[in-house]
């Protein structure tokens, strides 16, 4: 009996931890980087073209969440995908036909890792890859009126 109760109070423990974590997952993840251009694109500095790469996450329900993730590459070229991920073994997975998207999170920061034959064919631009590191959450300032 005393292992049964072990075990019902570890999966209370487990499930409530998972539950806190996902809620802390929502927002928006950015970084810049210099891609490759020609000195005739707007953006265009000494380092090459300064360009934001980005990631969202939202709630959709209890246990899945919408995804928008954007990655830049040389040239203008970039990718684009949209989908819905669900936490598999701690990690956020969206999985397509010919396409696996992994969304590892430590702390505030974001990886985004795509795998299959159909990820850079479907998602991205020439020579562009649905992959991200270092993307780190954007803090939401409230401001109060001042009454």
């Amino acid at each position: 009996m005393k292992f049964k109760t072990l075990f019902i109070s570890l999966l209370f423990l487990l499930s409530s931890s998972i539950g806190a974590a996902a809620k802390n997952i929502e927002g928006d993840y950015e970084h810049s980087i210099y891609t490759a251009c020609s000195p005739t694109y707007e953006n265009y500095t000494s380092k090459g073209c300064k360009v934001k790469e980005g990631l969202k996450i939202q709630r959709r329900n209890k246990s899945s969440f919408n995804l928008w993730i954007h990655t830049e590459a040389d040239w203008g070229h970039f990718c684009s995908f949209r989908g819905v991920g669900h936490f598999e073994n701690g990690v956020l997975m969206s999985k397509n036909i010919g396409c696996s998207v992994s969304i590892k999170l430590v702390g505030n920061v974001a990886s985004v890792q795509a795998v299959g034959e159909h990820c850079s064919p479907s998602y991205c631009g020439a020579n562009a890859y649905l992959d991200a590191s270092g993307l780190k959450k954007k803090v939401r300032v409230i401001r109060h009126g001042v009454h």
